[in-house]
């Protein structure tokens, strides 16, 4: 339950929803979705999945930007980045990323990717000549090996259609787009399909790992009791917004779940050092209905700004 007389901002960033964004940041490689698009290539072992609409127009991707400032939001065009960077070819224009972790095996080896959807990228993997990558097949497709180990490997699904990141990922991504393997399917894709179009929406299986540690006002653990959280971020003319859903195990849970998140936001408002980020926090809205907490934030653009900024440190 909450006490003491503090939160910290990694605190209030899971307790008002924004640490949804840590969830967008935390998988991507850089540091309304069919079920036909990318989303359908992501391997059944992957407990993490966000998609990034790359269709957004430039002044969507400045405002992406102004609204991240460094933090984990900004993530569609830091994706797209590290694959020129790393690669020497650019991925064109892209339509959407979607990627996908497996969170769980973090203590042995990393495991993930991400499925781009280009027009350009496929021709220019084809056209790489120098000694960056060397071309070879697994199961009937073209895989690019990196001859720098820390790079990804690229796997050529289709036209059109590629797969980045570690070699299980890759394989795993091949497999399931020849059909001999299962995309992911169950709560993860369940969360997923539940949440709104957006800039990005994102779905995960493993919530607890984004849980900062305890302490001060917030008691963290009530987090540990979610089986899923899903979400979507997105800007609306001149307003962002985040939508967070939380689900627990029982009604029970979920209630102290809701509980604890306003009571948070509360004390937020109260301690927190910024006086425009302690107004913010009374635009954010915490519902519950069944197992299922709702976490709304919406704002203008420039105070949905400051609030970001401020809970990331950057202010």
């Amino acid at each position: 339950m909450v006490g003491g007389d503090r939160v910290s901002k990694q605190q209030l960033l899971v307790a008002v929803g924004l640490g949804a964004a840590v969830i967008v940041g935390a998988v991507l490689l850089t540091g309304g979705s069919a079920p036909t698009g990318a989303i359908a290539k992501v391997p059944a072992s992957a407990d993490t999945v966000v998609r990034l609409d790359l269709t957004i127009t430039d002044d969507r991707l400045t405002q992406l930007a102004a609204v991240a400032n460094g933090a984990p939001l900004s993530g569609s065009g830091n994706t797209t980045a590290a694959f020129e960077n790393e690669t020497g070819i650019d991925p064109g224009p892209a339509r959407e990323v979607v990627i996908f972790s497996d969170n769980r095996s973090a203590a042995e080896s990393a495991y993930g990717g991400f499925v781009l959807h280009t027009d350009a990228a496929v021709a220019g993997v084809q056209d790489t000549t120098d000694s960056s990558y060397q071309s070879t097949t697994y199961n009937g497709r073209t895989v690019y090996v990196p001859a720098n180990a820390s790079n990804r490997y690229i796997g050529v699904l289709g036209e059109g259609e590629l797969v980045v990141g570690t070699q299980a990922a890759v394989r795993d991504t091949i497999d399931v787009s020849r059909g001999d393997a299962d995309p992911v399917e169950g709560s993860l894709r369940t969360a997923y399909e539940h949440t709104d179009n957006g800039t990005a929406r994102f779905a995960t299986t493993t919530p607890e790992r984004w849980v900062p540690s305890g302490g001060g006002a917030l008691d963290t653990e009530v987090y540990g009791k979610l089986d899923t959280a899903s979400g979507n971020y997105y800007i609306d003319g001149r307003t962002a917004g985040l939508t967070v859903q939380l689900r627990a195990s029982s009604g029970p849970d979920a209630q102290t779940v809701a509980q604890v998140t306003e009571g948070a936001t509360v004390i937020g408002q109260r301690t927190v050092e910024n006086d425009s980020v302690a107004a913010a926090l009374d635009s954010v809205d915490v519902t519950r209905e069944g197992e299922t907490v709702t976490v709304r934030y919406e704002q203008p653009l420039g105070a949905f700004q400051r609030t970001v900024r401020y809970l990331y440190g950057n202010s």
